[in-house]
C-alpha cells in the first residue's frame, strides 16, 4: 500500500511502515515477504519479480485487468473489500507453496527470490537449503534376508531423492543432527524408546513390534492370529526355546504398543499387516501401507546399481563366491533356511509329486543340515541343490521354471514372490500372510501348509 494515501487502512490493520519509496526499496521489502496484498499495480509487479506471492485489491481496473491476464481474479474492492476472507485466502494460498510457484511462473519470469543487501549493497541469492538427514537404523541381523535388501534399496531412493542419509547398526550418541529417523527393524525396547517420537517413523517388517516370539505363531506351530496381550502370551511364550526374554517381552507388551502409537507414524508393506497393527491396537490413522515397488524395469534398476554403503553397514558375502547360474534351473527356493520359511514342506511335496523335478535352492540358514539330511532320507539328494547364498538371486529367478515360496509363517509381504512374478516367472506359494497381495493374482497359491495340494500345484506347472 501507499502510506500516504492508505494511511488509515495501515494502521487499522496493524502494519509496519517500511520507510522508502524507491523500486529498489519496494523490491528489498517485498523479498523479506511471503505475501503482498496490494491496490498498486507497481508494487504487485515489482514484489512478483522477487519470487514474493502477490494479491490483488481493485482500486479503479487496472489491478484486476493485470491480474485477470493470468487467469486471476482481485481479492475485493477498496472500498467494500472482505478482508477476512482476503485473509483467509492468502493463509490457505501460503500452505500450498506449489500453487503459487505455478502462479507466479504464469505472472512473470521471475528470478529465484533473493535476500536482502548485505552490507556491501550487493543483493545475493539465499544459501540452498539443506537437504534432509536421515538416519537409517536397522538393528545387527546374521543373516541378510528380505527387511537387509528393503532397507538398502530404501536409503538408496532416499539419496537418489536428495537426502543424506546415514545407516546405522547402533544408536549414534547425539540425534540432533537428523531431521528424521527410519527405524527398519529394532526388537528391543529400550533401543527404541531413544529415538524421539515426533521425528521417528518405523517400518514394520514382520511380526515383532506384536509377537513377544516374533513369529506370529505357537509352540505347536500353529500360525497365531489373536491380539497380543499379557495372559495369552504367558501361556506361549515360557515354552520357546528362548524363553526368558520371551517372558520379558510378554510383560513389556502394553509398554511397547504405547510407544509405537506415540511414533511419528508407522509403515507397513501390506494390507495384511496393517490389520494385524490395528488388531493389536495401533491407531489406524498413523499406519502407512507402501508395497515395495518391484516393476520388472525396477527390479533391473536394483540388480546394476550398487548401493553406497558406509563404513558401519555391515556387509554379506556369498558363502561360495557367487556361483555361475546353470542353465537347467527347474524349481528355485530363494530365502533363508529356517523354519517358517517351509523348505522341508517343500522336499515332502517334491517327494509325493508324480512328475522328477529338480529344486535348487539359493539361500543359508541354521536348517541347512537337516534340509540336507530330509533330502537323503526322502531319496531326493540327487534331486536338491543346495546353493548357499547368492549375490544375483534374480538371476537364479530369471533362469528358474517355477520359483516356489512355501512359508508357512504368515509371510509380511513376500518379497521373493514380488519379484518373481515382476520377472515374469511361474510361482506356486501358500495362501498366507501377506503374500496373495505380493503375488498380485498372477502366481498359483495352494491352502496353507497343504504338502498334497503343494505337490498336485508343482505337478500341473510347466
Amino acid at each position: 500500500m501507499n502510506p500516504k494515501t492508505d494511511r488509515a487502512l495501515l494502521e487499522g490493520l496493524g502494519v509496519e511502515c517500511i520507510p522508502g519509496d524507491t523500486p529498489e526499496a519496494v523490491c528489498e521489502a517485498a523479498a523479506d515477504c511471503r505475501a503482498v496484498l496490494s491496490s498498486r499495480l507497481h508494487l504487485l509487479i515489482l514484489a512478483a519479480n522477487v519470487g514474493t506471492a502477490v494479491f490483488g485489491v481493485a482500486r479503479g481496473s487496472k489491478v484486476a485487468n493485470w491480474l485477470a491476464n493470468f487467469g486471476r481474479t482481485v481479492e475485493g474492492s477498496f472500498d467494500d473489500c472482505d478482508w477476512d476472507a482476503a485473509a483467509a485466502h492468502v493463509l490457505a494460498a501460503l500452505r500450498d507453496p506449489g500453487d503459487w510457484e505455478e502462479v507466479r511462473a504464469r505472472l512473470c519470469r521471475a528470478p529465484a527470490r533473493t535476500s536482502r543487501s548485505g552490507a556491501d549493497g550487493i543483493r545475493r541469492r539465499p544459501a540452498e537449503p539443506a537437504p534432509v538427514r536421515t538416519l537409517l537404523y536397522l538393528e545387527p541381523s546374521a543373516a541378510r534376508g528380505g527387511i537387509e535388501i528393503f532397507a538398502e534399496r530404501h536409503a538408496a531412493a532416499l539419496r537418489a531423492a536428495g537426502r543424506e542419509v546415514e545407516i546405522a547398526h547402533e544408536v549414534p550418541a547425539d540425534l540432533a543432527p537428523f531431521d528424521e529417523i527410519v527405524v527398519h527393524k529394532c526388537t528391543d525396547l529400550a533401543t527404541l524408546e531413544r529415538f524421539p517420537p515426533e521425528r521417528t517413523v518405523f517400518y514394520v517388517h514382520d511380526h515383532d513390534p506384536i509377537c513377544p516370539r516374533s513369529y506370529a505363531y505357537t509352540p505347536l506351530r500353529r500360525n497365531c492370529t489373536r491380539a497380543s496381550g499379557v495372559w495369552p502370551c504367558l501361556l506361549c511364550a515360557p515354552l520357546c526355546r528362548a524363553w526368558r526374554p520371551a517372558l520379558a517381552r510378554v510383560l513389556s507388551q502394553r509398554r511397547r504398543k504405547r510407544d509405537l502409537a506415540r511414533l511419528r507414524g508407522l509403515v507397513v508393506i501390506s494390507d495384511f499387516m496393517k490389520r494385524r497393527l490395528v488388531a493389536n491396537g495401533i491407531p489406524e490413522e498413523k499406519i502407512t501401507v507402501e508395497k515395495p515397488d518391484v516393476g520388472g524395469s525396477n527390479v533391473q534398476k536394483f540388480e546394476s546399481s550398487k548401493v553406497p554403503e558406509p563404513s558401519n553397514l555391515r556387509t554379506f558375502e556369498p558363502s561360495n563366491g557367487g556361483t555361475t547360474v546353470p542353465p537347467d534351473v527347474d524349481l528355485l527356493f530363494v530365502g533363508q533356511l529356517i523354519r517358517g520359511k517351509g523348505v522341508q514342506l517343500l522336499l515332502r511335496a517334491m517327494a509325493r509329486m508324480r512328475t522328477r523335478r529338480t529344486l535348487d535352492i539359493v539361500g543359508a540358514g541354521n536348517l541347512e543340515g537337516r534340509l540336507r539330511a530330509l533330502a537323503e532320507k526322502l531319496g531326493l539328494a540327487d534331486r536338491v541343490r543346495f546353493r548357499g547364498f547368492q549375490a544375483d538371486p534374480q538371476a537364479w529367478m530369471r533362469a528358474a521354471a517355477c520359483v516356489v515360496v512355501p512359508s508357512f509363517w504368515q509371510e509380511p509381504y513376500g518379497l521373493v514372490a514380488a519379484e518373481a512374478v515382476a520377472l515374469g516367472r511361474p510361482v506356486v506359494a501358500f495362501a498366507i500372510g501377506g503374500l496373495p497381495e505380493a503375488c498380485g493374482g498372477k502366481a498359483t497359491l495352494v491352502p496353507p501348509g497343504d504338502v498334497a495340494a503343494l505337490a498336485a500345484a508343482l505337478d500341473s506347472t510347466p
